[in-house]
C-alpha cells in the first residue's frame, strides 16, 4: 500500500504515468443479406518467397466476403490501382459464380 500511496503522490510519477485509453465504440454494422454483397479488401507486403530456388518478391491482395468470412489471397506484383480494381472484380466475379 505504501507504494501505491507513493505514486499516488509523487509528481515526476504522475507525469510520467501511462493514461489508461479505452477503445472507442464500434460502428453499428449492417446487417448482410447475401455473399459477396459486401467485401472488405487489404494490400500487405512485400512478401519474399523462394520459386523454384529463385528468391521472389510480391504484395498480397486480401478479399473477405463479410456474409462468411470468407478469405481469398491473391498474390500481386504491383499495388497500383488499376490492376487490383480488375483483380477485385475478377475475383468477386468467380466466386459469385461459383456459390450461385
Amino acid at each position: 500500500m505504501q507504494i501505491k500511496e507513493h505514486v499516488k503522490h509523487c509528481d515526476a510519477c504522475q507525469k510520467a504515468k501511462q493514461g489508461v485509453r479505452g477503445m472507442g465504440k464500434v460502428p453499428i454494422k449492417d446487417t448482410e443479406i447475401e455473399p459477396w454483397r459486401d467485401i472488405a479488401t487489404d494490400l500487405s507486403g512485400p512478401w519474399k518467397a523462394m520459386v523454384n530456388g529463385k528468391e521472389r518478391f510480391f504484395h498480397t491482395l486480401t478479399i473477405i466476403d463479410v456474409f462468411t468470412g470468407w478469405p481469398e489471397i491473391i498474390p500481386i506484383d504491383t499495388k497500383t490501382k488499376q490492376p487490383i480494381a480488375d483483380l477485385e472484380r475478377a475475383a468477386t466475379y468467380a466466386v459469385r459464380t461459383f456459390h450461385d
